[in-house]
Order: C-alpha cells, then structure tokens, then sequence
C-alpha cells in the first residue's frame, strides 16, 4: 500500500488525500462513507470527489497490484473495499468475461446503430455493473458462476427500455449510475423479451428484492 499511495502523492496530492484517508480509517480494508462527508472533508465539489472515486486505480504500474471496489450500499452511503495482491480471487477467469462482454458490447451497440466511441475508455465500468449485480444475486443468497454473471449482464442490456434508447442514456458510466432504476423497470416490464438463453438471468432478475437495495 505504500508505493500506492506514493504514486498517489506525486501524481495528485487532493486524489492522494482522499484516498489515503479513505485507507487510513478502513477496517478490515473496507470503509462506509457518504459524499457530503469527503466533500466537506477535503472542500472538493463532487464531481472531483466522483472522478476521484472513479479512477482507474487497478491500472497504476506499482510493484505491488491494489484492486480497489467501489460501490453504493445504501441511499447516499458508499464503500470502499481495498483488495491487496493475493486477495484477489479467480481475477484470470473474472478478466475473460469482462473481455466477452467488451466484446459482445462492441456488437451490440452496433446492432442499435449507437456510435460509442468512448467505449474502450469506459471499459472498466463493465466490471462496476458486474459488481452491482453480483450484490443483488447475493442478497438472495444464489449461487451463480461467471457464466450466470455474464449471461445477466446480456439480459440486462437487451431489456433496457426504449426511453434509454431513444435519449443515448445507455453508455456504461450512465448504465451504472442508473443501474437500480433500470433493472427495476426491467423486472416490471411485462413486454419484456424472453429466451432460453437468459431464463435464469430472467429468474434472478424477477426475484430481486428492490426494497433491501434502496432502504436507507
């Protein structure tokens, strides 16, 4: 964690202030905060807290390798989950199905005539939705495999209302801000399509509790 937070130091001292405290008062690598907190900590505006926070930190070239999650738990709390080399598990298998969704993603929004192209430099939020959903799958306590995580993702975005579609709301940082709001809507869309391939991406989605995930 030191050379991390070196590079931190020397590339950018607000992005290392905020990230050192965050690491400083984690327990057990992890934290709970809410924005309004690190903003008036650090007398920052949000939106450098947000490009703090949404750094690409697994991509700094450090000798030691920190892969770091990010995510909202509940209405305005946010963790933090610090993952120190080694306690990354099946990161090898996790990094295929990520490349098989780029991949896909490339097709699909080709199929709907979307020009993305911000979509490699947005790649790294495929990894934040695949968070998102492995949580909701956990909370009701299924098992899946990354297969079952990949195949969600895919029903996610083939169900995603037209209203999306028509306004451009439907790049990955967009998909992720947004991602409770539509995979509700999802759930409750009677017209929504259904095929054997995404059955069970259907059945997790449908038995989704959505009052535990925005309960304050």
């Amino acid at each position: 964690m030191k050379d991390f937070l070196k590079y931190l130091y020397n590339k950018n001292r607000r992005d290392f202030d905020v990230w050192n405290y965050l690491w400083l008062f984690s327990e057990n690598n992890s934290i709970e905060f809410t924005h309004s907190d690190l903003c008036n900590r650090f007398d920052i505006p949000n939106s450098s807290l947000h490009r703090i926070l949404n750094s690409n930190l697994d991509s700094i070239n450090t000798e030691e390798k920190i892969f770091v999650e990010y995510d909202r738990i509940a209405y305005k709390r946010y963790k933090v989950v610090f993952h120190l080399k080694g306690k990354k598990v099946n990161k090898k298998e996790e990094n295929i199905i990520y490349e098989e969704i780029y991949d896909w993603l490339k097709d699909y929004y080709a199929s709907i005539d979307f020009d993305y192209q911000d979509l490699l430099k947005h790649k790294r939020y495929i990894v934040t939705i695949c968070n998102k959903m492995r949580k909701v799958m956990k909370l009701k306590n299924r098992d899946f495999t990354d297969e079952d995580l990949r195949d969600t993702f895919y029903f996610f975005m083939l169900n995603i209302g037209d209203w999306w579609k028509d306004t451009g709301n439907i790049t990955l940082p967009l998909l992720s801000k947004h991602f409770t709001k539509i995979l509700n809507q999802i759930k409750t869309n009677g017209t929504r399509k259904k095929s054997d391939s995404y059955s069970k991406s259907a059945e997790q989605i449908d038995s989704i509790d959505f009052a535990k995930l925005t309960r304050k």
